[in-house]
């Protein structure tokens, strides 16, 4: 029902007059031979990816570059404490995605995915590190526990804890940078297709319908 909702919606947008512009959450390389395979593959933000391109309209994704989050983040609290975060973060859901790992291999690759964050972070992060941190605040808590990494570090009953307060800035600076994003496509005078998540449209939303808003009563 979804995909045909966004379907009838986007015959409507090709109908406006001026240039068009496509905005979808996902940053990924998008690539299929149908739209049934793109939507099987990618969801709602590949078979708009698969309409725009079919119809000749450029595709933005108006995510911050991740380095820039986290070079952010670290401004505002103690770098140890955000890479623990992404990590931890990863953790809770990296299983799923490779599940034939052990929590230890898994966490080998996250962390070997952050040495190019070395210099943001001021340290380079290593599993004996990391180890060592995760032993000070949570004791002999098992790190193969994906239900503990998704309480810790993604849960709105911990928001006074550091990590529920890291999880509320990185939401709100990706937020500001998604609609500053949106902001310059639409000052210049580019019509836009929104397909989006529903956590990060609702905190938009009023953001967005002031944008629009005042440009009517220019």
């Amino acid at each position: 029902y979804l995909i045909s909702c966004i379907q009838n919606t986007f015959r409507e947008f090709l109908k406006i007059s001026g240039p068009k512009t496509v905005i979808i959450e996902k940053r990924s390389k998008i690539s299929a031979n149908s739209l049934e395979e793109v939507i099987q593959t990618w969801g709602e933000a590949g078979a708009m990816h698969w309409l725009a391109t079919s119809a000749g309209i450029s595709v933005v994704c108006p995510e911050p570059n991740y380095q820039d989050v986290t070079a952010e983040l670290c401004k505002q609290f103690d770098p140890s404490d955000i890479c623990y975060y992404e990590v931890g973060d990863a953790m809770s859901w990296h299983k799923r995605l490779h599940p034939e790992l052990t929590a230890e291999e898994n966490l080998e690759r996250l962390l070997s995915n952050r040495v190019n964050h070395k210099n943001v972070y001021g340290f380079e992060p290593t599993v004996e590190w990391f180890m060592e941190k995760h032993k000070s605040l949570f004791g002999d808590q098992s790190i193969d526990d994906e239900v503990f990494w998704k309480t810790t570090m993604n849960s709105k009953k911990n928001a006074n804890t550091i990590f529920g307060k890291i999880l509320t800035a990185r939401h709100n600076n990706r937020n500001r940078i998604i609609f500053d994003n949106i902001t310059n496509l639409w000052e210049q005078g580019n019509n836009i297709f929104m397909v989006y998540g529903n956590s990060h449209i609702t905190a938009l939303e009023p953001a967005l319908r002031a944008l629009v808003e005042n440009q009517k009563k220019e």
